[in-house]
């Protein structure tokens, strides 16, 4: 999964911008006869996409099952009533695309600047879930949190220096950090 704020908003911006595309193309597609378009001999009436690729792959990269996408991308005859329903389902699909894309955002990126991490960040780093790390904070199994209006986070330079340290419980943690002598 990429964490990459730059590269998110990148992401978004492309899906957008193809998604308006796609409106488009579907609203002239509605309006099409076959005696609207020229196919060459060699022609096949095949319509083949490049970026239909990239949606899924993208979509794969974010957590949303990219093969969905896939699914609904098949070549079909420019004509056929299963290319315009597919069309259609390529629209619906593309805005769930972009909330998996978005949904990092909001929750564990952890910034290289960062000095305190939230729980999701925290579980992201420990690698289990949210509710994990809050039962182990209760349990006095992490470093001690600052506590902020309802906000718990932890200083990022020593949850680093906890997990090198091969994550003491907090007494022994605290003990350590102190300098004293541990048992």
């Amino acid at each position: 999964m990429k964490c990459q704020i730059g590269t998110n908003k990148r992401d978004v911006e492309f899906l957008e911008v193809y998604l308006k595309k796609l409106i488009r193309k579907y609203e002239q597609l509605l309006e099409l006869s076959p005696h609207d378009t020229y196919l060459s001999p060699c022609d096949d009436g095949k319509i083949v996409n490049p970026e239909d690729e990239r949606v899924a792959r993208l979509a794969d990269d974010y957590g949303f099952d990219g093969s969905l996408y896939r699914d609904i991308i098949v070549d079909d005859d420019l004509f056929s009533i299963q290319y315009a329903k597919r069309f259609r389902k390529k629209i619906d699909t593309i805005p769930q695309i972009i909330a998996a894309v978005e949904k990092p955002l909001d929750k564990s990126i952890i910034h290289n600047d960062a000095e305190l991490l939230t729980i999701p960040q925290v579980a992201r780093i420990l690698q289990c879930g949210e509710s994990v790390v809050r039962e182990r904070d209760k349990k006095g199994l992490l470093p001690l949190p600052i506590r902020i209006g309802g906000t718990i986070q932890w200083r990022k330079t020593e949850l680093e220096e906890w997990i090198g340290a091969r994550c003491p419980v907090r007494e022994k943690w605290e003990l350590m950090r102190q300098g004293k002598e541990v048992a």
